[in-house]
């Protein structure tokens, strides 16, 4: 996709990504690689963001989209904003792609200075998590082909790596690798921790049950002598275990859930990964974690009625 880079004056930026410069294209061949049907008319602009909060309520632009280069300016009108994620947020300064008419864009290209004009090389694979081979040979190659510029033209190359964000092979597989590492790891230390955790609860449960034994003992004797059956003490025995247990860990799994779902929207969004797949995987670890309590519940409560029931 050809592009050419203008410096938007007006533009709202956030304060940890100050970069004004923007890429601008034809809306003709924007439709043909991305299969839309957008029309712009001649002397207004379209915005597409590709930002991964959708409709956050942040207008990039005003009602006018103030533009220029090295040696003029240009003024459009906006028309619309769009959200599409056609890009990574962070492939260039700002999360922005304009789109103008084919004549307007002729008229850019045809009049702009070469070090503000730029080309877009866009691969689709069936399966991005699949391409680690792909990119990593294209980073290889981008690569050298960087280094053997910088060597010619040294001075051309900072000027666009001031401007434009610099040169990178940008890539969907890269980032999901990292976040992959970083969660592993994160995984690992909160996995480490939930099993201390889950240690405790159980010291804590059977020491709370074992500090009741001796009023159960009481209890149940009393009881003993006015007709209790085995099959009472039981019933009884096996409700108080059920709310020390079941109910506070059930309630207090779904909360952790809601929590893990909130705390992985922002990463659902941006790598178009399923709400319902964050969901799965969390329904998981709590079934294991609930297969886990109930085998250490059914394990204690016959161990404390065997310990009881020879006095009915």
């Amino acid at each position: 996709m050809n592009i050419v880079y203008l410096e938007a004056s007006d533009i709202v930026t956030e304060s940890q990504r100050p970069n004004p410069w923007v890429p601008l294209a034809s809306v003709k061949e924007y439709n043909q690689i991305f299969n839309s049907n957008y029309s712009v008319e001649s002397g207004t602009a379209m915005i597409v963001t590709y930002d991964s909060v959708k409709n956050n309520g942040k207008e990039i632009f005003g009602d006018n989209i103030q533009l220029k280069d090295n040696q003029q300016s240009y003024s459009f009108k906006k028309s619309n904003t769009e959200h599409n994620k056609i890009f990574y947020r962070y492939a260039f300064g700002q999360p922005v792609l304009i789109l103008v008419n084919e004549e307007d864009y002729s008229k850019f290209y045809g009049n702009m200075e070469g070090i503000n004009k730029g080309k877009i090389h866009l691969y689709k694979y069936g399966d991005w998590t699949k391409s680690g081979e792909a990119v990593e040979k294209l980073s290889e190659a981008f690569a050298l082909s960087y280094g053997y510029w910088n060597n010619i033209q040294p001075q051309e190359v900072q000027s666009i790596n001031q401007k434009f964000y610099g040169f990178e092979v940008i890539s969907k597989y890269q980032q999901y690798e990292h976040n992959k590492q970083v969660g592993g790891f994160a995984l690992f230390i909160m996995s480490f921790i939930s099993i201390l955790f889950v240690a405790a609860i159980c010291v804590l449960v059977y020491f709370k049950v074992l500090s009741d034994w001796e009023a159960d003992k009481k209890k149940i004797f009393i009881l003993s002598t006015v007709g209790i059956t085995s099959k009472q003490v039981r019933n009884y025995l096996y409700g108080k275990l059920r709310m020390i247990m079941v109910a506070p860990i059930l309630l207090g799994s779904l909360i952790a859930i809601g929590f893990c779902l909130s705390l992985n929207i922002g990463n659902t969004l941006e790598w178009e990964i399923p709400v319902s797949s964050v969901l799965h995987n969390s329904f998981t670890v709590a079934v294991l974690y609930w297969g886990g309590i109930l085998l250490y519940y059914a394990v204690l409560k016959t161990h404390y009625q065997r310990s009881l029931m020879h006095l009915v």
